[in-house]
């Protein structure tokens, strides 16, 4: 829901009356709005209220009109340059997320909202200060939707046996019951970065399966399809930095957000990468 102020229009978040009800939703709602509350970032959705109307608990965050990632995308992949250009805006703003403790658990393009950069061509949006990008039309990224987040610095609230966000962009460690720890390390968010970067390149996510078993027992056990047999025009360097991102063993991904935005800088300064 969009509503104005007297200065600018904000989008309204709000919890119905039925799911109020429910602890489990009472919990993202305000893990998300604890979440946020830390976070000031230029490709983080910025909440400028939050309360309660009529017991009813509401967010009034930023607007960002123009949809999301996965709207824009609709399946058709990006040219490499511009997808690496995306995911270092990405990644330094989970970096960033990450330095201040908050793990955001579910990243996926339905979670990334586009909008336009204040004073910017659509041409220079996708990374301030960052050189032209190669899809004029794509706008300045803001990660939203923190309800599955994490603070590091809070006891671990993931119960066994439950499973968090999307099959399609989840580590395979959050598909399985059992250790928390892994499920609230910094790793779930370097591999749903490079779900999102694999679906930049190929135009789907690295598993969908015809159910979410099925989906999430590709997760757990099989290697996603490469990326240059789904187009065989992405640089080798790039198919490397992003199924480095996807490996199953967490420790075997980048440690953190800022080293995989580290490489595609390498990257796109035809550097060779790490």
């Amino acid at each position: 829901m969009c509503i104005r102020d007297r200065h600018r229009p904000v989008a309204l978040k709000l919890m119905h009356a039925g799911a109020a009800a429910s602890s489990q939703y009472q919990v993202r709602f305000e893990r998300e709005i604890d979440a946020l509350a830390r976070l000031s970032h230029p490709n983080i959705v910025q909440v400028f209220e939050a309360g309660r109307h009529k017991a009813i608990p509401y967010l009034a965050m930023e607007y960002v009109p123009a949809g999301t990632l996965a709207q824009f995308l609709q399946g058709r992949p990006l040219p490499p340059q511009a997808a690496a250009e995306l995911s270092v805006t990405l990644a330094d703003a989970i970096h960033f997320a990450h330095l201040q403790g908050v793990i955001h658990r579910d990243l996926k393009p339905s979670n990334i909202l586009l909008s336009h950069a204040e004073g910017e061509s659509h041409a220079s949006s996708i990374h301030p200060g960052r050189a032209r990008t190669s899809v004029p039309e794509l706008r300045l990224p803001k990660i939203a939707d923190f309800g599955l987040a994490r603070h590091t610095d809070e006891e671990a609230m993931t119960q066994s046996g439950d499973l968090l966000g999307t099959p399609s962009y989840m580590a395979p460690e959050m598909t399985r019951g059992g250790d928390s720890n892994a499920k609230d390390s910094e790793a779930v968010d370097v591999y749903g970065l490079g779900a999102i970067l694999y679906e930049l390149l190929t135009g789907r996510p690295p598993f969908r399966g015809e159910s979410v078993p099925d989906t999430f027992e590709q997760v757990r056990n099989l290697d996603p399809v490469p990326i240059r047999q789904l187009q065989p025009k992405v640089p080798r360097d790039l198919e490397t930095i992003c199924l480095n991102c996807l490996h199953k063993e967490p420790h075997k991904r980048y440690r953190k957000a800022g080293d995989l935005s580290e490489n595609l800088q390498r990257f796109l300064a035809g550097r060779t990468i790490l």
